[in-house]
């Protein structure tokens, strides 16, 4: 994978003033790295003679012993291709003070003062890295600075002393300041084994990258690293200060690295684990029902008309409407739920829908949409043969006009259903499904929705509704716009399209960090590597990348919603591009990668 920058943070043994030991201890550290493809190793505040040493570090013997010991560092480390970052003391204006020595293939670059005025900046790939010597609770001030200068990565070496609770808080003030400054930044904190007075040392390293954790490890032993890889392309994507005139060190290419050290989740819009998971769950959920409520409130308006298919979008919409009349005191029946059979119609999502609708106390009413498509494609010329698009938009618009009509009707509110993954792929009907009041799912991707129906199915709230909502969870996606002999379902989406779950991967991908299509493969390879073979992966993101670009114009003129749900939006205040652009030059890059492997 390209523009990879693999970062190891080694925690390694430390024997108080004994410079010559502690170098040992770090030339094994620093080899372990190197075997790895590491392209910068970190190691921590004052490892060559202990953050511990205390006045021994005046000695000019302990000085001298540190100075030399980082020499013969350089001279073994001559065939290493990766930048070494070595802290020891040095005297300064006649105070002592830690300062970390930068080596590259055995020659020492740079030796940076602990209170250096000026940002270094040295290349690594297209990204640049920044050293620090601060306490890990001070990378807000002294981070913030180094990326104001250009760096793209900020390395904290540090020695703090520990108290309970202390490395917790350092990772999450890591993670905090690479979310906020749009960087990445690795910390290596010193060893518990140097000394046991004054102070006890908490040994920790982690590397972290826009608010992301790659890596973090905390060990009693005496040695341990934390090694992960940063993304140039996903840094580049969130970056926030661009410096100007910007003369770094020195350079370094890439190294070679097998598999990749960080972890690539299957649906990165929710947290992996189960707590997290479900916390976020219900706060989109309860997203929704605010942007509803936000919407009905400063509009006067008291009622709601939603179509209901008996399938998963249309199900989170009228649950989320559901909840949000209950929390404005308005009474249930305000929800107009209509049923509108059409030809694809199955019993199964029929009988559904209006379970669903029994179930919630909703208005329910039923508008079959047969006889009308039958007279409108007669009219057209088209009659009920070939079932084809037009065959299919015409029944979507239909439902379109009766919802709107109703909805005129009683002086309510249309409350769409479309989700994200359907406007990213443009599997709507422009001037059908595509139209509404207000969306209350265009910030909910597909496998969102799946993951908030089962938890609300779990839920007290809908504990009447819960056996139909685990058979719609159950139930195959599909438009059911066209008929089949046996009463099954004539269409199933997924099998048009491709998996939803890598659909909501690639668009993630591509459009929060704007990746290559080459990369965005990349990630899903690993990601899903024992769920997809490689063909189907491919196949299925050429579809992604297709329909994502042809779908622009139904996207440019789509219907408000809660935009900012979800860390991806396409609403036309977030996002933007051509309706006319073609995809043409992203499947050439992707082709032309692939072609290379």
């Amino acid at each position: 994978m390209k523009n990879i920058i693999r970062v190891s943070a080694c925690v390694h043994k430390v024997v108080s003033g004994n410079a010559a030991r502690c170098a040992g201890y770090a030339l094994k550290a620093v080899s372990d790295a190197a075997a790895i493809g590491a392209d910068i190793i970190v190691l921590p505040r004052l490892s060559i003679c202990g953050a511990g040493a205390g006045s021994l570090m005046n000695n000019k013997v302990v000085l001298d012993d540190c100075k030399n010991a980082v020499s013969e560092i350089a001279s073994r480390t001559k065939e290493i291709d990766a930048y070494i970052l070595v802290s020891s003391p040095i005297r300064e204006n006649g105070r002592i003070s830690a300062a970390t020595t930068v080596i590259y293939k055995g020659e020492e670059l740079a030796v940076i003062p602990e209170n250096c005025e000026d940002t270094l900046l040295f290349a690594c790939g297209d990204s640049l890295f920044a050293v620090l010597s601060c306490r890990p609770e001070d990378i807000f001030i002294y981070g913030t600075k180094a990326v104001n200068s250009g760096a793209d990565i900020v390395i904290c070496q540090s020695s703090a002393p520990a108290y309970a609770g202390y490395r917790d808080e350092c990772r999450k003030i890591f993670a905090a300041f690479t979310k906020s400054a749009g960087c990445a930044a690795a910390v290596c904190c010193s060893n518990i084994d140097e000394t046991t007075f004054p102070d006890v040392y908490s040994p920790f390293a982690g590397i972290f990258e826009c608010g992301s954790e790659i890596a973090w490890q905390t060990h009693i032993s005496s040695s341990f690293s934390a090694s992960g890889d940063l993304d140039a392309d996903i840094m580049a994507s969130q970056k926030k200060v661009f410096a100007d005139e910007v003369y770094p060190i020195n350079s370094h290419e890439l190294n070679d690295k097998n598999g990749l050290l960080r972890k690539v989740v299957q649906n990165p819009f929710l947290p992996e684990e189960y707590m997290d998971s479900v916390s976020v769950t219900a706060e989109y959920f309860d997203l929704q029902v605010r942007g509803l409520m936000g919407r009905l409130k400063n509009t006067g308006i008291k009622k709601a008309v939603i179509g209901i298919s008996g399938g998963l979008d249309s199900t989170l919409a009228v649950l989320a409407a559901s909840e949000a009349f209950e929390r404005l005191g308005l009474p249930s029946k305000n929800v107009i739920g209509i049923t509108m059979p059409g030809f694809g119609t199955t019993g199964r999502t029929y009988e559904n829908a209006l379970s669903l609708l029994d179930a919630l106390g909703t208005d329910k009413r039923e508008i079959s949409i047969k006889n009308a498509c039958t007279e409108h494609l007669e009219n057209i010329g088209h009659g009920l043969e070939p079932h084809d698009v037009t065959y299919e938009n015409a029944q979507a618009r239909e439902r379109m006009q009766i919802l709107f009509d109703v909805a005129n009707w009683e002086k309510a509110l249309v409350i769409g259903t479309g989700d994200l993954s359907e406007s990213a792929l443009g599997w709507c009907t422009f001037g059908g499904d595509h139209l509404a009041g207000y969306n209350t799912n265009s910030s909910i991707t597909k496998t969102m929705a799946r993951c908030i129906v089962k938890y609300l199915a779990q839920s007290p709230s809908f504990a009447n509704a819960r056996s139909v909502l685990e058979d719609i969870l159950d139930t195959p996606v599909s438009p059911e716009l066209i008929p089949s002999e046996n009463g099954e379902m004539g269409q199933k989406t997924e099998n048009i399209l491709g998996s939803y779950e890598l659909h909501d991967f690639f668009l993630y991908y591509f459009v929060k960090y704007s990746l290559a299509p080459s990369k965005v493969f990349d990630y899903a390879r690993y990601a899903f590597e024992e769920v997809y073979s490689e063909e189907y992966i491919i196949n299925t993101l050429k579809t992604f990348i297709r329909r994502f670009f042809s779908s622009q114009f139904k996207r440019a003129c789509s219907s408000e919603g809660c935009a900012a749900i979800a860390p991806v939006s396409l609403s036309s205040g977030r996002f933007s591009m051509p309706s006319d652009s073609s995809a043409g030059f992203m499947l050439s890059e992707l082709d032309a990668y692939l072609s290379e492997k």
